[in-house]
């Protein structure tokens, strides 16, 4: 005996819509491309804050350095080269992040002031400047001491 079974087809309409639409996709797509652009914004000042902070660093070491040699040529009182000078600069002009004058990425300028009998009469205050720029802004870094020069 044969079985005949009877298949029907019936066309339903579904009241599920399986996947996403156009427009979902594309908002999700807008959100995240906002949420990447803020953290390579956020990137990009980091590396900025970054590259201030060492130069600043490098500023600091360039002018303990030039206090350093100024404390060590202090037997009696010490000058400029020019006692007409009230500041003096290094004389070859601007120096790059190893201290060296003359080379390509030099961008700090350094002067300093030596003031005999200041703030008392036997001792020397030192001012060591040292100027660059960063990002377009000028920025400045003064370390001072006061030497005993008896």
């Amino acid at each position: 005996m044969w079985i005949v079974r009877r298949f029907q087809t019936t066309s339903r309409i579904s009241t599920y819509q399986d996947g996403f639409s156009l427009v979902e996709i594309v908002v999700s797509i807008g959100l995240v491309a906002i949420g990447v652009l803020g953290f390579a914004m956020n990137t990009v000042g980091v590396m900025q804050g970054n590259y201030i902070s060492r130069t600043a660093t490098i500023a600091f070491n360039l002018a303990q350095d030039k206090m350093e040699q100024i404390e060590a040529l202090a037997t009696d009182s010490p000058v400029c080269p020019s006692a007409k000078i009230p500041l003096c600069t290094d004389s070859e002009g601007l120096i790059d992040f190893q201290g060296m004058s003359g080379q390509p990425g030099s961008i700090f300028d350094r002067a300093w002031v030596i003031t005999p009998d200041a703030p008392e009469p036997g001792l020397t205050t030192v001012e060591v400047t040292l100027t660059w720029t960063a990002y377009l802004v000028p920025r400045q870094f003064t370390v001072s001491t006061i030497l005993y020069t008896p």
